[in-house]
């Protein structure tokens, strides 16, 4: 290890970092040529490249991949080194990047170059449903998924075993003594169940560990701020954590922006769902997927193509400020409100958004009711007080009139009068 050459070492290497080429091979050769050991076939090779090769490489244009190989050999093939390049946030470059209509992309001619040498290996670290999908060869790399999926149960799992890890390094480092998860944050146990923080803010990170730190922190300072460290982080500081997180994403938008995210949550609230599918709206919704992981309103579950439609969801942190339903009761249709894998699981339907129905989304007073007695093109629906209302098969949004009108369908409507009697329009099937 050549951190065990010098004691100098760890200090000057934060220096060179921010030196030139030609800098670099000097600076090491004028500080460490004089130390016992530390002179040696590395320090002779750089100090040999940087006159020979280094000015070279540095007025060229486009350096290609024989500088790559002629860096290599002179500097750490003696060393028997090899060179990792880890290729971070892949999906944030541009699509043009990883495809170029039908012909080589920029991506691909890189990779196909670098992959012929023998002493160099890649990581490409990627985000789902990103253009960096498009990295689907192992030729090019080893890919690194920057995220868990926590609705999985093997996957939960794991992630929750990385960041209990995180939190007893994290706080017995800063402690310097041994300090335990549950000792911090509430967590559910066999010998004492209670409420899980943790899994709350697990699941608002969406599997990302870089955000979920980020919750951690911000729950710790609600707790604190709360009961000045006298006990745990509980359910109710991730609950304020995550609903001050979304405000602040909200922020960044415009009014009519969340106005109409707003329309879009209203649609799935009355639908028993955070998931949404919006046929020809990708363009309007890229604005809400594009950001940052902390600052995205949406999330796209699974990315459409062909006849296969976009399904988006709504960000864990904005289902809990706004009171959109993400779990049902276990084997029930009843929404679980402690949002809780003990008690509950995730919602998986997707709701059918249209035009139609954001207008609709816009009228006050609308009631739940189900379809009860049906005659020839029209039936009577119960509100849920009892009372019954009359309406035409022709009254079911246009949106919804492929779907089978049933007696049981539970259905959202606005209320009406024709002929003195009560009388359905405008009515959605949920």
């Amino acid at each position: 290890d050549i951190y065990t050459m010098s004691p100098k070492l760890p200090t000057m290497f934060n220096k060179l970092i921010r030196l030139t080429s030609s800098e670099y091979s000097q600076t090491i050769t004028s500080h460490f040529a004089a130390d016992a050991g530390i002179k040696n076939s590395f320090i002779e090779a750089a100090a040999k490249y940087e006159r020979e090769q280094v000015t070279q490489i540095k007025t060229k244009a486009a350096p290609g991949i024989g500088d790559i190989h002629d860096a290599y050999e002179h500097l750490l093939a003696d060393r028997e080194g090899r060179i990792l390049l880890l290729i971070d946030e892949a999906g944030s470059l541009g699509k043009a990047f990883f495809a170029d209509g039908g012909g080589s992309s920029l991506f691909e001619t890189l990779m196909n170059q670098l992959r012929t040498t023998s002493f160099l290996r890649t990581k490409i670290a990627i985000y789902p449903n990103t253009p960096a999908d498009m990295l689907f060869e192992t030729r090019y790399g080893d890919l690194v998924e920057l995220t868990e999926n926590v609705l999985d149960d093997v996957s939960y799992n794991q992630f929750r075993k990385k960041a209990l890890k995180i939190i007893e390094r994290y706080a017995s480092r800063s402690a310097q003594t041994l300090v335990r998860p549950h000792e911090l944050f509430d967590l559910d146990s066999s010998e004492l169940p209670k409420e899980d923080a943790l899994e709350q803010a697990l699941y608002s990170s969406g599997g990302n560990m870089r955000r979920l730190v980020q919750i951690l922190d911000q729950s710790m300072l609600a707790a604190f701020a709360d009961h000045k460290g006298s006990a745990t982080v509980s359910v109710k500081h991730v609950t304020d954590a995550l609903k001050r997180q979304s405000h602040a994403a909200e922020c960044i938008y415009s009014d009519s922006d969340m106005e109409f995210l707003a329309g879009v949550a209203k649609v799935c609230h009355s639908r028993g769902t955070f998931r949404f599918q919006f046929p020809y709206k990708s363009p309007a919704l890229l604005k809400y997927t594009s950001k940052s992981e902390e600052y995205n309103l949406l999330n796209v579950v699974e990315a459409g193509g062909g006849r296969r439609k976009t399904t988006y969801a709504f960000d864990y942190a904005y289902c809990v400020n706004h009171d959109i339903p993400t779990h049902h009761l276990k084997d029930s249709e009843r929404l679980d409100k402690t949002r809780s894998r003990k008690t509950g699981q995730w919602i998986m339907r997707a709701a059918q958004i249209s035009e139609e129905l954001l207008l609709h989304a816009k009228l006050l007073n609308k009631l739940n009711g189900k379809i009860g007695l049906l005659a020839k093109q029209s039936g009577y629906i119960t509100d849920d007080s009892g009372k019954e209302y009359w309406f035409l098969f022709s009254d079911v949004m246009d949106g919804e009139a492929s779907q089978l009108v049933v007696s049981g369908k539970k259905v959202l409507f606005y209320p009406s009068e024709f002929n003195g009697s009560p009388m359905a329009v405008a009515i959605e099937i949920l």
